[in-house]
């Protein structure tokens, strides 16, 4: 779950912090909703109401880097086709989800140190971001449903973390308009989509 999101559960789920600040990774389920799949974050007073483990399982973790490396391998096969650069779920991972597998991580950063990587939704994120208009991904994330948005801004993967990007500095200078590091602003976006 992003950290900071609308529907975080809060102290409430027994979640760790996935290193860098950018997410939060803790025990979910996958309901459908109006024909569509989406992961919810299980309250740890909800699963131990059921039985289930408050905190993440082994076996879950397990399945987790399993996505991830499936999402790679669908990531090889695509490669240079249309749709390349592209994340998207498998077996119940959302793509945030998917980000907290090192499998997925360590493809997404080889031959670099990191990757940006903009995921305004928790059913697509991209990874080629020349490709990406970065007005697009702070569009996508403001007219997402509030129960399916992902990460509000890009941000910068690499082997062990998941970070979000700085905010820009003030372009036009102190005081300047512009220079309150709002990602509604075009120049801002552009900015920061550019490391």
């Amino acid at each position: 779950m992003p950290r900071g999101a609308d529907r975080h559960p809060g102290s409430g789920w027994a979640a760790e912090p996935l290193l860098g600040g950018a997410l939060d990774l803790g025990p979910g389920v996958v309901v459908a909703h109006d024909g569509v799949e989406r992961t919810l974050p299980v309250p740890a007073a909800s699963a131990r109401a059921t039985g289930a483990a408050p905190a993440l399982t082994a076996q879950q973790r397990e399945h987790l880097e399993a996505m991830g490396a499936l999402a790679v391998q669908r990531l090889q096969r695509d490669a240079g086709a249309r749709g390349d650069g592209v994340l998207r779920p498998a077996g119940g991972c959302d793509v945030p989800t998917l980000l907290a597998a090192a499998s997925l991580r360590e493809h997404l950063v080889a031959g670099s140190v990191m990757r940006a990587v903009a995921v305004p939704d928790r059913t697509r994120g991209w990874f080629d971001l020349a490709r990406v208009d970065p007005a697009f991904v702070v569009a996508a994330w403001a007219v997402t449903d509030p129960a399916d948005r992902g990460l509000r801004r890009p941000v910068l993967v690499t082997r062990e973390e998941v970070a979000p990007a700085p905010t820009a500095p003030d372009l036009r200078g102190a005081g300047g308009a512009g220079g309150s590091g709002d990602w509604g602003s075009g120049d801002v976006a552009r900015a920061v989509l550019r490391l």
